[in-house]
C-alpha cells in the first residue's frame, strides 16, 4: 500500500476528498481518500490509511480470528504505540499525506475528537464537520451505485473488503434513507464509514450537489430488509412509506422486527412470527 500511495502521487491529477473515522480504543481508525474521476462517467479511486494500537494486534488476531497481524506485516495497517489510539502520530501521518496529495477537504465527526480537528485546521487542512447515521445516506447510496456499476476502485485493499462485507444497511421506514449498521460488535466497519464520509464531503460541493439533484430518480424503488434473517428485496413503484413495513414478533427468539410487508406476511403464513398488534390484543 505504501508503494501504491507513492505511485498514485505521480499519476493522480484530481485532489482527493477525504473522510476520517476515528476510534479511541477498540476500533480501527481509518482515513479514506476519494479521487473523483476527470469525466462524469469515470471511475472513482479510493486509497486508505488504517491505524490500530500495537498492543491490540495480537489479541484481535487470536480472539477475533481476523488477520490483523498479516495486514500489519503487509503494510495495510499502521500500528500506533500502546493500547490506545495515538492521535499525535495519526495527525502527523495525515498532514504528511496532505503535503503529498493536497487534500481538497477532510470530513469527520468533530464530536469524537474536536482537538484533532483544530490541530489539522492549523496544519492547513479544510475540515468539515459531519454527522453519521442517516445523514450519510446520499454518500452510502452513491457508493452502492458505484460498486454495482464497477466504478468504485479500492485497489483490493483487504481491510476495506472486510469492513465493507460487515456492513448491513438499516433503511428508514419513512424516507427510505440508508444507515450503515453492524450486526456483531467484533465486526468492524470503520474503513467503510470513512469512505462514506469522504464521499459525503465530495457530494457537498456545490457543483456536485446540483448535479446529483438533477439526476433522474428511478421509477422502481427497492425496500431492503437486512437483519438476522435475510429476506429478498421487495420492489415497489412508489417511494417506501410506513405502510410498506410491518412489525412482527419472531416465535423462535421472541425478537420484534420491522420487516417489509411482503417479508412479514411470508413469516406469518409459515407460522414463524406473530403480528405485534395481534399480540397486544
Amino acid at each position: 500500500m505504501a508503494e501504491l500511495l507513492e505511485l498514485r502521487t505521480i499519476e493522480v491529477r484530481q485532489r482527493p476528498y477525504c473522510g476520517l473515522d476515528a476510534a479511541l480504543v477498540d476500533d480501527l481508525t481509518a482515513l479514506a481518500m476519494v479521487f473523483p474521476p476527470a469525466q462524469p462517467d469515470g471511475t472513482f479511486e479510493i486509497l486508505f490509511k488504517v491505524w490500530c494500537p500495537e498492543e491490540n494486534i495480537a489479541r484481535r488476531t487470536a480472539k477475533q480470528h481476523v488477520p490483523y497481524e498479516q495486514w500489519r506485516n503487509a503494510g495495510f495497517i499502521t500500528t500506533t504505540p500502546g493500547s490506545t489510539t495515538d492521535f499525535e502520530l495519526i495527525e502527523n501521518d495525515i498532514l504528511e499525506l496532505h503535503r503529498q496529495y493536497n487534500f481538497a477537504e477532510l470530513g469527520f465527526d468533530r464530536a469524537i475528537i474536536p482537538d484533532v480537528a483544530q490541530r489539522l485546521e492549523k496544519g492547513g487542512l479544510k475540515v468539515t464537520s459531519l454527522i453519521q447515521g442517516f445523514a450519510l445516506s446520499p454518500a452510502i447510496r452513491k457508493i452502492e451505485k458505484l460498486v454495482i456499476d464497477h466504478k468504485f476502485c479500492t485497489w483490493g485493499h483487504p481491510v476495506w473488503n472486510w469492513c465493507a462485507s460487515n456492513v448491513l444497511l438499516k433503511i428508514g421506514a419513512i424516507k427510505g434513507d440508508a444507515q450503515m449498521w453492524k450486526e456483531k460488535s467484533r465486526e468492524k466497519i470503520d474503513v467503510a464509514a470513512a469512505a462514506a464520509m469522504a464521499m459525503q464531503v465530495w457530494l457537498l460541493q456545490p457543483q456536485q450537489a446540483q448535479q446529483e439533484k438533477n439526476v433522474v430518480k428511478p421509477e422502481t424503488y427497492t425496500i431492503r430488509y437486512m437483519d438476522d434473517v435475510m429476506v429478498k428485496p421487495v420492489k415497489t413503484d412508489k417511494p417506501p412509506t410506513a405502510g410498506d413495513f410491518m412489525k412482527v414478533k419472531m416465535r423462535s427468539t421472541g425478537q420484534i422486527k420491522t420487516l417489509s410487508t411482503a417479508a412479514a406476511k411470508f413469516l406469518l403464513i409459515n407460522k414463524s412470527a406473530t403480528r405485534v398488534d395481534e399480540e397486544k390484543k
